[in-house]
């Protein structure tokens, strides 16, 4: 045990391979809004970021996008659905309970506009643009790994900084350039997770030969 024993390596969950049933039913193009019921109770600023949510959806119908709910957490994230739809803005709802499924949704769409952690690191780890909102440290690292740390909203009340994300991003080819150089992010840091793999197992296999000898 040692300083020298130590490793940083990304999430591993950037390399775990999404899936998409058949079953699963989806709108030919949407941008998927994924909440995050912490922002309401951690961040001390509930009221913000539910005013954040709905100039989101507003702002992606005013620019012909099809914005729906993905709830990447479906006990807790209703909540803040519920809480959505007491002022009338409601949604269509997608959900389910595999995880590789959920990130398979996120990979079909255009954009992703959310603040539950491992939401995001499943559509950037595809190469989807995502628009974050985070409560700590770890989403700027995160926006950061991905070399995307301008589409991370810094201010949920800033809404001039929405609005000019909403266009960079409402944009095909803008969206594109986005998407090529959050995929180059990806590749690398899919690359560091499976050398952290094998170190692990190399790792286990030196240790049961010693045990062995």
């Amino acid at each position: 045990w040692g300083p020298d024993k130590l490793r940083l390596y990304p999430d591993f969950t950037v390399a775990v391979t999404p899936e998409l049933p058949g079953d699963v039913d989806l709108p030919e193009r949407f941008c998927a809004l994924v909440p995050n019921f912490r922002m309401l109770d951690k961040s001390g600023q509930a009221e913000p970021y539910l005013a954040l949510l709905r100039r989101a959806v507003t702002g992606l119908r005013q620019r012909g996008l099809n914005p729906v709910f993905v709830l990447h957490d479906a006990q807790e994230d209703r909540r803040v659905i519920e809480a959505l739809a007491s002022t009338g803005e409601t949604l269509p709802v997608l959900e389910h309970s595999d995880p590789r499924v959920l990130k398979g949704i996120l990979g079909r769409a255009d954009f992703v506009i959310g603040s539950r952690f491992h939401a995001l690191v499943g559509a950037l780890s595809q190469g989807v643009p995502c628009l974050g909102a985070g409560w700590s440290h770890k989403y700027p690292e995160l926006f950061r790994s991905f070399d995307c740390a301008e589409l991370l909203l810094s201010e949920l009340g800033d809404f001039a900084q929405l609005e000019n994300r909403l266009d960079t991003l409402a944009d095909r080819e803008h969206r594109q350039s986005w998407r090529q150089r959050i995929q180059t992010a990806a590749a690398a840091l899919k690359e560091r997770t499976h050398r952290m793999w094998r170190e692990v197992e190399d790792t286990i296999r030196a240790g049961a030969g010693v045990a062995g000898s």
